[in-house]
């Protein structure tokens, strides 16, 4: 949701490996496909850092909601 709210699209219309922006955020990541799409210049790169963190495509390698909270751009 924070990703719609961000770029006003959301990062993959299918979640499947068929889906080209899946691969992208597989291989190289959120912040690649935030960049491609051309939103790297609006948001920050604290931001981008997060969701990198969160928006894994394995969900044994998400960051947990209590560290999400500590990164520094929800801290500062």
């Amino acid at each position: 949701m924070w990703f719609i709210v961000l770029t006003g699209s959301p990062l993959l219309s299918l979640v499947s490996p068929s889906e080209k922006a899946f691969g992208a955020v597989e291989r190289h990541g959120v912040g690649a496909v935030i960049e491609v799409r051309g939103h790297a210049s609006r948001i920050s790169r604290e931001t981008i850092v997060v969701l990198e963190k969160m928006l894994q495509i394995d969900p044994s390698r998400r960051i947990p909601l209590d560290q999400v909270l500590a990164q520094p751009l929800f801290t500062q």
